[in-house]
């Protein structure tokens, strides 16, 4: 999502639907546009200017005046589920989106990957393949999970992943594309947990906010609950 925003500010001109993110529940939809509202807000906010990327979530929920509104002038980043995304693809009432799609299109995003299995998951992948086909852009493919494959080695594990993609989306995907991430320590930890002699003086003392970087970094209470809690 980061890097469609950084081609969108960087032009800010495009029309039509650039970026597609399909989630697999209306709750995460409603949950990253709520997202996008503040960076939106705190954009403008910073900056005095109006936002220069248009946002929209296209499901089963929406009142019809936001609804029409998108078929007129279709968003640059279409937030949706795969089964409104097949319908918009069909309806005579959606067909500007439609075309939006098929001539703009850049990035289709898939989040949770793993929750598209058996039939559903074979409905997913021929509906990627129908928009590859049609679109007049090279589209690039992307697919999210926390919880896809969890044993082996990090390498098997990156080879799994790619073979998952490559059946999902209708193209390769090699193991060196596959981005992991881990949990890491944001605080300074010397390798030994605060005492409970130092934990109870900063609680005592209370937090000075005005303080340096290093000084809160280092905050006994903070490093305590970073490697107890956190990283657990």
């Amino acid at each position: 999502i980061c890097s469609i925003f950084q081609r969108l500010f960087t032009e800010p001109k495009k029309e039509g639907v650039f970026a597609i993110i399909v989630y697999p529940m209306n709750a995460l939809i409603n949950s990253q546009t709520n997202e996008f509202n503040i960076y939106k807000k705190n954009y403008e906010d910073a900056t005095g200017q109006s936002f220069p990327i248009t946002v929209g979530q296209y499901t089963g929920q929406e009142k019809s005046g936001p609804r029409l509104e998108m078929q007129e002038n279709p968003p640059q980043i279409l937030l949706t589920n795969y089964m409104m995304l097949e319908l918009l693809l069909t309806r005579l009432q959606e067909r500007k989106i439609r075309d939006a799609i098929y001539s703009n299109l850049r990035f289709l995003v898939f989040d949770e990957l793993h929750t598209y299995r058996g039939r559903q998951g074979a409905d997913v992948a021929m509906l990627i393949r129908r928009i590859r086909a049609q679109c007049k852009q090279e589209v690039v493919c992307i697919g999210t999970s926390a919880t896809m494959v969890s044993v082996g080695s990090l390498e098997a594990q990156r080879e799994e992943v790619a073979n998952v993609a490559t059946t999902m989306f209708g193209k390769r995907f090699a193991a060196s594309q596959i981005v992991s991430e881990k949990l890491r320590r944001s605080l300074d930890f010397s390798g030994e947990l605060p005492s409970k002699d130092a934990l109870s003086q900063v609680i005592t003392t209370g937090i000075d906010s005005a303080a340096c970087e290093s000084k809160l970094r280092s905050n006994p209470v903070a490093v305590w609950l970073e490697n107890q809690i956190a990283l657990e």
